[in-house]
């Protein structure tokens, strides 16, 4: 698996997405949400999954600043 974290990193594949958040009352956008997606198409885990094993592993800085 850390292997899979390392390439990761290494190909730079994570997608961010922004979400509205939206007013029930009138519609309006308040603001967005940030999420981020794993681009690899043969990894096992999800980004939260990620996050763990990255934080397991050391190098949950790095994957941060990738996601950002």
């Amino acid at each position: 698996m850390k292997e899979k974290l390392e390439q990761i990193l290494r190909e730079k594949a994570i997608k961010s997405v922004y979400h509205p958040i939206v007013s029930l009352t009138d519609g309006s956008v308040l603001g967005y949400e940030a999420l981020s997606r794993i681009t690899l198409n043969d990894c096992d885990f999800n980004i939260g999954e990620a996050f763990l094993l990255a934080e397991k592993y050391k190098i949950l800085w790095d994957f941060e600043k990738l996601c950002k």
